[in-house]
């Protein structure tokens, strides 16, 4: 169904998902906002990108062996191919170590209303986030057809606190 989506369409969601998440999550000293560099079945976040980079220095993450690092990002045009063929920061800047005031945006093939997130399987974000509840706030940008009544889960797997889809914002457990 991701697949399916007219380039129109799509981006008329990404920018209807970051009007979401910044109306909701407004940028403010001292929050940092990660995102990702979509692929073509991705929610688009490019304009919630440029949007967050009037403001702050986005962060992208960069695979770095089997472990994701976020590193600031000026531009989208700054980004090159990288793991998997997503486009990623390249090496060379310090990577940021989020506080529990920063947000992150990721994405899924699936999520649920309790904030189980179904990925590509891979693992990094689960990785990266692991359980800990006092990290950033997890954001898990989908189309609403991802919106599913349940996703399968292991114990290793990271719940988002936020879903976000180009209808609104889904807070399974709120941390405002």
């Amino acid at each position: 169904m991701r697949g399916a989506i007219a380039p129109a369409e799509r981006r008329s969601a990404g920018e209807a998902i970051a009007r979401h998440i910044l109306r909701q999550l407004p940028p403010r000293p001292g929050r940092r906002f990660a995102l990702y560099a979509d692929l073509a079945d991705e929610m688009p976040m490019r304009p919630l990108f440029e949007a967050i980079r009037r403001v702050s220095i986005p962060l992208l993450p960069r695979v770095e062996g089997a472990r994701l690092e976020f590193l600031p990002v000026r531009k989208w045009s700054d980004l090159r191919k990288g793991a998997f063929g997503v486009l990623e920061p390249s090496a060379g800047a310090r990577a940021y170590r989020f506080s529990r005031d920063d947000a992150v945006v990721l994405p899924g093939v699936a999520f649920d209303r309790s904030g189980h997130r179904l990925g590509r399987g891979a693992g990094f974000y689960d990785r990266a986030f692991g359980g800990a509840q006092a990290g950033p706030l997890l954001i898990g940008a989908g189309y609403a057809f991802q919106l599913l009544a349940h996703v399968p889960h292991g114990p290793f797997d990271r719940r988002v606190d936020v879903v976000a889809t180009e209808r609104g914002m889904i807070w399974p457990g709120s941390r405002l």
